[in-house]
């Protein structure tokens, strides 16, 4: 592993909120071997006896794969899906569950898009992954790594969860807990992984990476991206960090902040901010060499870079339509060790590719206020701390919206301990929506005043307890919304301004209820231990995948029978295509166990 980038504002907040759970679809327990480069050999766990792994044989459960030095295998299943073996490697695959058991070693795993992903694990680790390509390594004494070289993943350990993209990759030390989202050079990593490069036949997937490969030489091209001096692992001596993620680095690190705000003249005095030029006195920069570019007078100890800013204060409030941004390139934060308050409907850019606005306490507005942020990346944080320093009880509902809402014109990453949204708009006009709380997701609306979320590509919802939406309409092509616990959906449609949207994907831990809820959809799949649907209309000719713990579906559908726990349940008026849901079953809708 060649070299490590800390992650931009944008990235970071979607690897902190974003899930990414395989999908029902065809079992890789049974894959053919396509190659094996020396020696390789299967142990039968039937006879207790070993052979060695040839071209043609079908390796699967219960057999246990095992390479030997500077060797390698690749095995294809059914569905396309590739597995790929490093040396010195214990592998096995894992009856019915699309699941990779990695004892020791090296493994590459590529699902193709809509095949229903897998899940590799570790004694350290659990990584998912769906229509993308990980490397997952196992480290001595205990230890993992993960490395997306495209597509989307997530990583699972000690009831943590960090979702990655291309370039990224997370890890866990012998002993320890998993780490933050890190990126990596990946150009580099792939020139070298022989897991990629060391087998006759490319991945599928080359084309992926390539451009993933492309879009990153491109930021490095730029200079948004610099070295750092640090490394993933012994080789190569190259780092990098996608800039200006110093700026994350504070948000990470309360404790440095409040060195960076003490060592100004900002201090830890509140801000108002009544005009769209700031206070160059509250403007800092991240620790760098580079030369003044804000001009004399700035009160700012040191230098201040053209390519990321930190505007710092305990509370600040917002009393301006507009907050004009052109002075600065790269990324700027916002970044209060109390509460962010818009008292107006305000409109922030006009420079920086991302904006970040960050509250170790809240983030609010009157009620009917906009916040709308124009940048490629927009990025919210609300930590619902009670006190300006770190640390402190968690208040309710750190971000909490009454009518008004937050709008980008790219791409918005929300994170919040909670969220409360009554009659509220989260939107994006030409990328997606993500919204993150650590504990529970509230939207609530009375009659046409409903929560929105509006984006022409996805939206997506994660919430480390329970969801709650209620009289909201999701106008956007993809929807994934995932609670820890339970989910509840009541007067909700799914679709587009033009009609149907592509897929809806709704997992939660426990129990998801759906009441009144249109899923005009091509796709629509739902996932949680109990599945109770009433008055839910799925459109005609869609792809309906329901999974349950048992994988049944409940006795009388269509009835009003009570709940069945563990089971699907069409409790009333449950249509597909206008027919009752259970004539379905087996064509149109296909029901499974999670």
């Amino acid at each position: 592993m060649k070299s490590i980038l800390h992650s931009s504002i944008a990235l970071s907040i979607a690897a902190a909120v974003t899930f990414t759970n395989p999908a029902s679809a065809a079992d890789i327990e049974r894959s053919t071997i396509t190659e094996v480069v020396k020696d390789a050999t299967v142990l039968l766990r039937a006879t207790k006896g070993k052979k060695a792994a040839r071209v043609n044989d079908v390796f699967g459960v219960p057999d246990v794969l095992r390479t030997g030095s500077d060797s390698r295998v690749e095995m294809i299943a059914e569905d396309q899906t590739v597995t790929r073996v490093g040396a010195n490697t214990i592998f096995s695959f894992e009856p019915q569950k699309r699941e990779i058991n990695l004892q020791k070693g090296s493994v590459l795993f590529n699902s193709p898009s809509g095949k229903g992903g897998g899940t590799i694990r570790t004694a350290a680790a659990t990584a998912a992954v769906q229509g993308t390509t990980l490397i997952v390594v196992t480290t001595q004494n205990g230890g993992f790594k993960a490395l997306l070289l495209e597509g989307r993943g997530s990583v699972k350990s000690n009831g943590k969860t960090r979702s990655i993209g291309a370039g990224q990759m997370v890890y866990v030390l012998p002993g320890g807990d998993l780490s933050g989202v890190l990126n990596f050079h990946l150009a580099e990593q792939v020139g070298v992984a022989r897991l990629v490069n060391g087998f006759k036949a490319p991945l599928a997937s080359q084309d992926k990476i390539d451009k993933a490969v492309a879009k990153q030489e491109a930021q490095i091209a730029k200079g948004q991206l610099v070295t750092t001096g640090l490394l993933a692992s012994d080789s190569p001596t190259q780092a990098y960090k996608v800039d200006p993620t110093i700026a994350f680095d504070v948000v990470r690190s309360p404790e440095r902040a409040q060195r960076i705000v003490n060592s100004g003249q900002a201090g830890l005095a509140d801000s108002v901010i009544a005009q769209p030029q700031l206070d160059l006195d509250r403007v800092f920069s991240a620790l760098t060499d580079a030369p003044p570019v804000l001009g004399p007078g700035s009160g700012i100890a040191g230098d201040l870079p053209p390519d990321y800013s930190l505007y710092i204060a305990r509370n600040t409030t917002v009393r301006t339509n507009a907050i004009d941004l052109s002075p600065y390139l790269g990324t700027f934060l916002f970044y209060s060790t109390g509460d962010f308050i818009v008292e107006q409907s305000v409109a922030i850019g006009g420079g920086p590719e991302s904006v970040g606005i960050f509250a170790l306490g809240t983030v609010r507005q009157v009620p009917g206020a906009f916040l709308d942020i124009d940048a490629a990346n927009a990025s919210v944080f609300a930590l619902g701390l009670d006190a300006a320093e770190a640390g402190g009880a968690v208040v309710g509902s750190p971000l909490a919206f009454t009518g008004g809402g937050i709008r980008a014109t790219g791409n918005l990453s929300l994170f919040a301990a909670s969220f409360d949204l009554n009659q509220s708009v989260l939107g994006s006009q030409t990328g997606g929506v993500i919204a993150s709380a650590s504990t529970d997701f509230t939207a609530f609306g009375l009659g046409a005043s409903a929560p929105q979320f509006v984006a022409p590509k996805s939206v997506t919802i994660f919430a480390g307890r329970n969801i709650d939406i209620t009289n909201s309409v999701t106008s956007v092509l993809n929807s994934d919304f995932t609670a820890g616990n339970n989910m509840t959906l009541t007067n909700v449609a799914f679709l587009t301004s033009g009609g149907p949207a592509q897929s809806v994907n709704l997992s939660a831990g426990n129990l998801m209820s759906l009441t009144n809820v249109a899923l005009q959809a091509q796709s629509v799949a739902l996932d949680a231990r109990t599945v109770t649907l009433t008055n839910v209309a799925f459109p005609a000719l869609s792809n309906v995948t329901l999974r349950s713990e048992t994988g049944l579906l409940a006795t009388q559908p269509n009835t009003g029978r009570p709940v069945e726990v563990g089971k699907v349940n069409f409790i009333q008026n449950v249509t597909y295509g206008g027919s009752p849901a259970q004539n379905a079953v087996g064509s149109g809708i296909s029901i499974s166990k999670k």
